[in-house]
């Protein structure tokens, strides 16, 4: 158990020591994790009803409108049956329009998921060192448990 536990924070330190020494390359995989979103959305939403399905849980859950603007819907199977975006992209319209969806100015969703991380960073690493507390902890019932073990078989 308590080397099961060990493997565990070692991983968890060194992927923490991963994202702050490569953080340059955290931002070009979101970067590209951004241009395969915008390239799903134009391909499928409206058209494939799992993507369709995911893209409106999650606009309307963080209060967005595509990954990083409306314009991510231009051009998607949507876009052009409807020609307008979706309802997520406006506020308080029957037809979401371009000039409705202008006027809205609602946020991508990727902006307001970072905006989410950083209002949320204390609870996070909070969490992080109560989790990692809870580790150590661990490790040293199950050491002492061993010891105790191991000295009542003598």
């Amino acid at each position: 158990f308590f080397v099961i536990v060990l493997l565990v924070f070692i991983a968890e330190v060194v992927g923490a020591i991963m994202i702050l020494v490569f953080q340059p390359l955290a931002e070009e995989l979101i970067k590209q994790l951004g241009e395969k979103a915008v390239e799903v959305i134009k391909k499928d939403y409206g058209q494939n009803t799992d993507i369709t399905g995911l893209w409106d849980a999650t606009m309307d859950g963080l209060d967005c409108c595509g990954f990083y603007n409306y314009k991510d819907f231009t051009d998607s199977p949507f876009y052009n049956g409807n020609m307008s975006y979706p309802m997520e992209c406006c506020r308080l319209t029957i037809r979401c329009d371009s000039m409705a969806v202008q006027a809205a100015n609602i946020t991508g969703c990727f902006p307001k998921l970072v905006d989410l991380i950083e209002d949320n960073t204390v609870i996070i690493a909070a969490v992080a060192l109560g989790v990692a507390a809870l580790e150590i902890a661990a490790m040293a019932v199950s050491m002492s448990l061993y010891r105790k073990i191991g000295s009542k078989r003598r």
